[in-house]
């Protein structure tokens, strides 16, 4: 005959076996949601998004100690007190992940200028370049800003939103004005700054590029 006992232990067994499938669910998460190496590697490059994915491995390998603990012992409110545990760390494993990967998805609005080139013309020089960006909102923008050297000051300036699948890819062709020494291409997140921010700040996920006109 199966004892209350008997049933709240297989069913501790069951929950602790559950828990120690933390690390593998959180991964399992963060893979589900898009984060590809690729994106892993960007994240670790952060700050913040380091620690949560380091907070993430930790809480999942905690969530797995406290139910190998839970299996080990014979007292049963240690038992629940271990998987009590291993669940907050598992619970909090899969949240640290889950917003880890919300930042991966930002990670790649960031602008990014390509395929920088100068076409000689008869008269007047062309620069060409693309701008891209992807998982952009409808309420998101991506300026872009052509800045000649010296007096030439500035050339182009465009604001660009996304297509209905939330991306910005647009080839360009500027004009550059008879003696241009140098052009420095700038794209920034237009609906986190206005102004253009400076290259080295970082603000806005802005990049540059320079070409020297021959």
């Amino acid at each position: 005959m199966i004892t209350t006992a008997d049933r709240l232990d297989a069913n501790l067994d069951r929950v602790a076996t559950t828990l120690i499938g933390a690390v593998a669910a959180v991964g399992g998460l963060l893979a589900a949601l898009g984060v590809n190496s690729e994106r892993i590697n960007l994240l670790f490059d952060d700050d913040s998004a380091q620690e949560l994915l380091l907070a993430a491995g930790a809480l999942a390998i905690l969530a797995v100690l406290a139910s190998l603990t839970a299996l080990m012992v014979q007292v049963a409110a240690l038992e629940v007190a271990a998987l009590g545990a291993g669940a907050a760390c598992y619970v909090g494993g899969l949240l640290c992940a889950l917003f880890a990967a919300a930042g991966a998805a930002d990670y790649a609005a960031h602008p990014a200028v390509t395929s920088l080139s100068l076409v000689p013309g008869e008269t007047r020089t062309v620069l060409s370049f693309t701008v891209g960006a992807g998982s952009l909102d409808e309420a998101q923008s991506v300026v872009v800003l052509v800045m000649g050297a010296r007096t030439d000051g500035q050339l182009y300036e465009s604001v660009m939103r996304p297509d209905e699948t939330g991306r910005v890819e647009q080839v360009l062709d500027v004009l550059l004005p008879p003696g241009t020494p140098e052009v420095t291409v700038m794209a920034w997140r237009g609906d986190q700054s206005v102004q253009p921010p400076s290259c080295g700040s970082g603000r806005a996920n802005v990049v540059c590029a320079s070409v020297v006109v021959p």
